[in-house]
């Protein structure tokens, strides 16, 4: 559970488990330490809070939580962006929205 990948994981699933699909960094950081069976020392709880605000600020940053006004820090999940055909590019090739002459350049 030391893990950042890990907790990254964690992190996320406790978004799709949660009803209203809003999470404040206090409770992940609580379910995180029950679950990993750290004890509940004040420090790793600061730790804990830390990594999952790190991680947030990443998941902030790809559009899929969003921060949530209040007191408390919390996030929103706002899941994945979905692309469409036209504007994703396939392996190997450049991507749609550009043609042939901004290739070029």
């Amino acid at each position: 559970d030391k893990s950042l990948c890990i907790m990254s994981q964690k992190f996320v699933m406790l978004f799709l488990v949660s009803k209203t699909q809003t999470v404040t960094l206090d409770a992940a950081a609580n379910v995180l330490i029950k679950e990993s069976q750290d004890s509940s020392s004040h420090s790793k709880y600061k730790t804990k809070v830390r990594r999952l605000y790190d991680i947030a600020n990443v998941l902030t940053s790809l559009g899929l939580i969003r921060k949530e006004k209040g007191r408390k820090p919390a996030f929103k999940w706002l899941g994945p962006v979905e692309f469409s055909s036209s504007a994703a590019a396939t392996p190997g090739e450049p991507e749609a929205s550009l043609n042939n002459q901004d290739l070029k350049r």
